[in-house]
């Protein structure tokens, strides 16, 4: 039998109990603020009990320790993460010229877009200009119909003309000859254009 150091009673053996592993103090369970399934927990992990008295003086030990000076291994750690924050410092600045070069890339490629749009417009602005052609010397009437004229022009000269042949065709303002002024024709195809020039001369 021993004697409880919490209670100061004597502790018999058939009461739950536990023993101080520091201290070797028994102690009833209650008092050591436990129960019997913490106490069988512990023995079967292998967990050691320390007292309340015990465990503040540990405390005490470990809060009075002096710090240990760094060891060439602890500052080589933290040479370490010096030298990891350089790396992320290196490749947050390559990342940035990455995003930079992009920016310009891109602004690049918009640029060059633009201008192939352009020059797409401009080649389309071309193909549209090789499909006119203009007719001078026709006697303007008031109550005339200008595709009509086309039609009967190109009758004349061989050449069979069908409604998508001709996307538009108007008379030319014009101060200088209100009486005949000159016909515009746009042809839907350079093909059927240069094939009414080519025979222009039977008119």
């Amino acid at each position: 039998m021993a004697l409880c150091p919490k209670c100061k009673v004597v502790v018999s053996r058939n009461e739950s109990s536990t023993q101080c592993s520091t201290c070797k103090n028994v102690l009833h369970i209650k008092c050591a603020n436990m129960n019997s399934d913490s106490i069988d927990y512990m023995k079967s992990n292998g967990i050691a009990f320390d007292c309340e008295d015990c465990t503040k003086k540990l405390k005490q030990k470990r809060d009075d320790c002096t710090p240990v000076k760094p060891t060439p291994q602890t500052q080589g750690i933290h040479f370490n993460k010096i030298t990891i924050d350089s790396d992320i410092n290196i490749i947050v600045s390559k990342l940035d010229d990455v995003l930079k070069n992009q920016i310009t890339t891109n602004n690049t490629l918009t640029t060059l877009s633009n201008k192939i749009r352009g020059l797409e417009k401009t080649l389309k602005e071309k193909e549209k200009r090789a499909c006119f052609i203009e007719i001078s010397g026709v006697k303007k009437d008031n109550n005339e119909n200008v595709e009509t004229l086309v039609n009967d022009i190109a009758s004349k000269i061989d050449i069979d003309l069908n409604l998508f042949d001709i996307e538009n065709a108007y008379r030319k303002p014009s101060r200088l000859n209100s009486e005949m002024p000159q016909i515009v024709v746009e042809f839907s195809s350079k093909r059927k254009r240069d094939e009414f020039l080519k025979k222009r001369g039977k008119i």
